[in-house]
């Protein structure tokens, strides 16, 4: 394989029904050099079976597509497994590594537009850009980047590095130590801080190029509350991910998470769990990492949130920097 190959590696778990309109998204990016790895998350209906057929109606690429299994379920530890296959066949380092999930849809050209960025600017580690949400009501939203700003306090506060939005070199992606399988949520948002705890050269196209869309039986979820627990559980491995990268701004990352935590018990209280929301907030109100202002100001975004109100983080901003 040659430097220029775009290896994209897909997770699928019980999609029968959409996995074909998300591969034949890829199908169309008219790239030739593309690795195409799909990883069956031991799916209980058949969809490896439909996966299998359409490999086999598609032979379109340089490099053959590959369906593998992972019997680990949640989506990190299927990913992962695509990430390994991808190490030890030796590709390139220069490779660009694309991750996306079967519920979406790439806009035409993003492979290709993507590698054409790689190629112009050799230094970018990771590549960016925008998402067209489709919501389960109808509506449809954009999700940005921030073309001006997009460091590490950004993305912990608004997780733009999320699946579908970015690409890597491979070799760059290798040093995060790629995706983490005790993150059961939020599994995007915590390899996310670990890719930005490596200050990685980053670049931001605005514009859409792929199509998310919302399903009842996503990982997510509809709520917070029936997933209570594992939300904490991907913040503590956050913290854990600051405290041990020795950075001298890792008391202010921190804060940051903890403003996360805020955000999260409010979810908590607008979805009528108070008794999970209280908890939350009193944890976090403890972390060591606060003063006395910050509390008063994490409060403030709290009540603000659980009304139902937008734009807590400007009421966490000093100058344009959170807390």
């Amino acid at each position: 394989m040659d430097k220029n190959t775009a290896i994209v590696i897909v997770p699928v778990y019980n999609r029968r029904h959409l996995i074909c309109r998300c591969l034949d998204s890829i199908k169309e990016q008219g790239y030739s050099a593309l690795q195409l790895i799909v990883v069956d998350n031991a799916s209980t209906d058949d969809t490896a079976t439909v996966v299998r057929e359409w490999i086999n109606r598609n032979p379109v690429w340089k490099y053959p597509a590959r369906l593998l299994t992972e019997n680990r379920r949640g989506a990190a530890a299927a990913r992962q497994h695509g990430v390994q296959w991808v190490a030890s066949l030796g590709m390139p380092m220069d490779s660009v590594i694309f991750f996306f999930d079967s519920d979406d849809t790439m806009e035409p050209e993003l492979v290709r537009r993507a590698m054409n960025e790689f190629k112009t600017d050799p230094a970018t580690d990771i590549l960016c850009w925008c998402a067209r949400r489709h919501r389960l009501d109808g509506r449809i939203s954009l999700s940005k980047s921030n073309p001006v700003n997009p460091g590490i306090e950004h993305h912990i506060v608004h997780a733009f590095l999320s699946t579908a939005r970015y690409a890597s070199r491979l070799g760059f992606f290798l040093t995060t130590g790629g995706w983490n399988r005790e993150a059961k949520v939020w599994d995007d948002w915590e390899l996310g801080v670990r890719i930005m705890l490596r200050s990685p050269r980053i670049k931001v196209i605005n514009e859409v190029w792929v199509n998310v869309f919302s399903q009842v039986d996503s990982i997510t979820g509809m709520n917070f509350s029936s997933k209570a627990g594992k939300w904490e559980e991907t913040t503590d491995l956050i913290s854990k991910s600051i405290a041990l990268s020795g950075r001298k701004d890792r008391m202010h990352l921190e804060r940051a998470v903890c403003y996360r935590r805020a955000i999260l018990a409010a979810k908590y209280n607008i979805e009528g769990r108070r008794d999970l929301a209280t908890d939350l907030m009193l944890h976090t109100l403890r972390s060591p990492v606060l003063s006395r202002m910050h509390r008063n100001v994490l409060r403030a975004a709290y009540h603000h949130t659980r009304l139902g109100l937008r734009g807590a983080y400007t009421l966490c901003t000093i100058r344009g920097k959170l807390l």
